[in-house]
């Protein structure tokens, strides 16, 4: 039995009534608490990176979407 498997069999030991939810909060708390402040960065980190692949997804999908929504790329060219 792997080290994960042996994890996930002793948290289900503790409690056989717990349900999927609170099994899955416990085993990220659990993440978190031997991580620490890294995990939560990284999540913050790969969080950035999908919303910004989702953003360009739409904007291919929807080539006429409002200016507003596109980027302004002459506005970081301009000289102050």
């Amino acid at each position: 039995m792997c080290k994960k498997e042996q994890v996930i069999e002793d948290l289900l030991a503790e409690n056989k009534n717990l349900k999927q939810e609170n099994f899955e909060l416990k085993l990220y708390r659990k993440a978190l608490h031997k991580w620490d402040n890294l995990q939560v960065l990284m999540l913050f980190e790969e969080m950035a990176e999908l919303q910004k692949e989702i953003c360009k997804n739409i904007r291919r999908q929807h080539p006429t979407v409002p200016p507003y929504w596109r980027e302004e790329k002459e506005m970081c060219l301009m000289p102050e």
